[in-house]
């Protein structure tokens, strides 16, 4: 078995204007990718989803795959 996700490196890829911040990690050819609120939030389903950005849901749910061509 491998380390799973808690042991690996992730990589921050992107900040937006809202200040949400965007992490991707790879574990045994696998990608995970998710965002950070700015502050700190009691729950995550309290957040807006609406607070991001469009082409940061895209990447987010694989349908973009890279965040070079991304526009804030």
């Amino acid at each position: 078995m491998g380390q799973g996700w808690s042991n690996a490196r992730r990589t921050l890829v992107g900040k937006d204007v809202f200040g949400n911040r965007y992490y991707e990690q790879v574990v045994e050819g696998k990608r995970r990718r998710w965002f950070k609120p700015p502050g700190m939030m009691a729950r995550p389903m309290d957040y807006d989803v609406d607070r991001v950005p469009a082409n940061w849901r895209s990447w987010l749910t694989f349908q973009r795959p890279d965040v070079r061509d991304m526009e804030d």
